[in-house]
């Protein structure tokens, strides 16, 4: 019983209870820790996490370990935040000198006939088109709006 509950229960759950030797003691644990998980703190975690910011020169990692932990603590109250959501409250929670440092690693199919980038600034020769619905691996659905030539 005790390692069905340990592998179902989040990181920071899971180490509170790391301490306990029965399953009594694991359920009394588990209470305690999810006896205000109302919907009330949901909604107040998730107000939290798309509201924070992180002041110029602050420190990211812990930021953003912040936020994880928030995620965390909403995924363990059954309010998940799709990992889209979480990357869009991130990126929206650092000011503009922090992202302009961001560095972001390129991998190109040079065996491919064509590429998909978020990133029309990056191409040359842009032309636009009406947009085109594209299905994704995943199922989502996004349009092209146009095409032009990638510089290597």
């Amino acid at each position: 019983v005790k390692h069905l509950i340990s592998s179902s229960v989040p990181n920071s759950v899971y180490i509170s209870l790391m301490s306990k030797t029965t399953s009594h003691e694991y359920y009394e644990a588990l209470q305690e820790c999810f006896k205000d998980r109302s919907l009330v703190v949901s909604v107040e975690r998730r107000c939290q996490l798309g509201e924070m910011k992180l002041k110029e020169n602050g420190d990211a990692r812990a930021h953003l370990d912040k936020m994880s932990l928030l995620r965390e603590e909403l995924t363990a109250m059954n309010n998940p935040v799709t990992d889209n959501d979480f990357f869009n409250m991130a990126t929206s929670t650092l000011p503009y000198a922090t992202l302009a440092r961001v560095s972001i690693t390129k991998l190109y199919d040079s065996g491919a006939s064509q590429h998909l980038s978020p990133c029309q600034d990056q191409l040359i020769n842009f032309k636009t088109i009406p947009p085109k619905p594209i299905t994704a691996a995943d199922n989502w659905t996004f349009d092209t709006i146009g095409y032009g030539d990638l510089p290597i």
